[in-house]
């Protein structure tokens, strides 16, 4: 109850704020039309009735006048029209009045009927829910739970998405990549590699954008990624609608002897390279097989909630994704690597998702990006090899760093 009353409370403020706004165009409206009014009766006109009274109690008749004019209420004794000059302005006020008049009781009573209808719909949808819980005998803690997650999704401003936009579905396949690059790219520059390859190769990162990038909308303590899951994306957090927090928090864990990270460095498909055939890894630079990365991610860490690392704004993870597979062998070759903690969402904010697999096939098209990107693929499985969480390595300084290093 408490939430629905919090519910109307809102939309009461959002009703006034709306009103006020329209009773201020509707004074504005009259007292310039007040002012030509009092311009038409000084000149022989209304005016010389009232000529005794104070000039401000005159505008106050004449302002009162014309709004009269707009509204059921009868206009003031002293005002009549007098000439034909007039009685020509009176006949044009009751017209405007009659439209602005009916245009701000519709819109006054659109506001109250949608205030109305939405706190039934969240009565509803919320009786639902306790119904939902009782008859199926769900825990408290997980129905507060539910319950949080649900008014946080009452509240939280809509981000409007692409695939939301009825009229982009009709867009020909080059204007929707052209649309993609343009709406994405603003956050994949945060990443010093793609602000490098957006410069040298805008082309494939646009076929990028269009065929391996998604947005995807989370709510307050939404699970992204979690342990033990396949690495299969890297994520760009790209709005957050809780200013002034992080957007996400980052929480190693104990992810057990079955999820043994034991892995290659890769850039694309493993198809894509030239394969050692004494491991089956992939040889970035041709000279051999690649260093094993088993003894860092055998590491053990334990769930703490208090102590998650916070990702904000601007921020990504998730990269290991792109470039590194597991090496289990011949049965498992190419097989995505292990998340080895969980990324969970501390308010609602919006996330761009590359999917790894479409990102390789873009790359199957590129040849030249694929020797742009391999000496990087290498320096990114060597230097996260003695990174803390493999989610996480690589900040701007770090990736800038690497890039100095291999390019």
């Amino acid at each position: 109850m408490a939430v629905i009353v919090k519910y109307l409370l809102d939309e009461f403020w959002i009703a006034t704020l709306k009103a006020s706004l329209m009773l201020l165009f509707v004074g504005a409206f009259c007292h310039y039309f007040a002012c030509a009014w009092y311009a038409i009766g000084a000149e022989g006109g209304w005016v010389l009735n009232v000529a005794s009274l104070h000039p401000v109690h005159v505008y106050c008749l004449s302002f009162h006048w014309v709004f009269s004019l707009f509204t059921p209420s009868p206009p003031p004794a002293q005002i009549k029209a007098t000439n034909l000059k007039e009685e020509l302005f009176l006949i044009f006020l009751l017209m405007c009045g009659l439209v602005l008049f009916t245009s701000f009781m519709g819109r006054m009573t659109a506001n109250v009927t949608s205030a109305v209808h939405a706190a039934a719909g969240l009565a509803a949808s919320r009786s639902h829910l306790h119904m939902f819980m009782e008859q199926n005998h769900v825990s408290r803690e997980l129905s507060n739970q539910i319950m949080s997650v649900a008014n946080h999704h009452k509240y939280s401003e809509p981000c409007l998405r692409l695939d939301q936009v009825e009229a982009f579905k009709g867009l020909p396949g080059n204007l929707s990549i052209q649309l993609r690059f343009e709406v994405f790219s603003s956050t994949l520059c945060a990443h010093p590699l793609w602000a490098r390859l957006l410069k040298s190769h805008a082309t494939p990162v646009a076929s990028m954008c269009g065929k391996a990038i998604t947005e995807v909308m989370v709510q307050k303590d939404e699970d992204v990624i979690s342990v033990g899951m396949q690495a299969t994306k890297m994520f760009f957090v790209r709005v957050v609608h809780n200013p002034g927090c992080a957007a996400l928090e980052y929480f190693p864990g104990d992810w057990g002897d079955q999820h043994d990270n034991d892995v290659q460095p890769t850039c694309g498909s493993h198809d894509t390279f030239k394969r050692e055939p004494s491991s089956g890894g992939v040889d970035l630079h041709g000279k051999g097989s690649v260093q094993n990365l088993a003894s860092h991610h055998k590491q053990r860490y334990v769930l703490h909630m208090e102590t998650g690392v916070p990702i904000d704004e601007g921020e990504w993870f998730g990269e290991a994704s792109l470039w590194l597979v597991k090496n289990s062998g011949a049965a498992k070759r190419g097989t995505s690597v292990i998340h080895e903690g969980t990324v969970t969402a501390t308010c609602c904010c919006e996330l761009l998702q590359l999917d790894a697999a479409k990102f390789r096939e873009v790359l199957r098209e590129e040849p030249t990006l694929i020797k742009t990107l391999q000496p990087y693929a290498q320096g990114f499985a060597n230097a996260i090899h003695n990174a803390a969480h493999m989610e996480l390595w690589g900040n701007e300084a770090e990736i800038q760093e690497l890039l100095d290093k291999v390019f």
